[in-house]
């Protein structure tokens, strides 16, 4: 029984850690798109 609490416990942790990763990647998603705007800009 104490198995099946282990495991759940651990998908939920990786579940928690993907949503983690999914908001940096938005961050840097973001920054980048930011970055070539002032790049663009700085260009003309």
């Amino acid at each position: 029984c104490s198995e099946k609490l282990a495991q759940k416990k651990e998908v939920e942790n990786m579940r928690f850690n993907i949503e983690r990763y999914k908001e940096k990647i938005e961050l840097l998603d973001k920054s980048i798109k930011d970055c070539k705007l002032d790049i663009s800009k700085g260009k003309n």
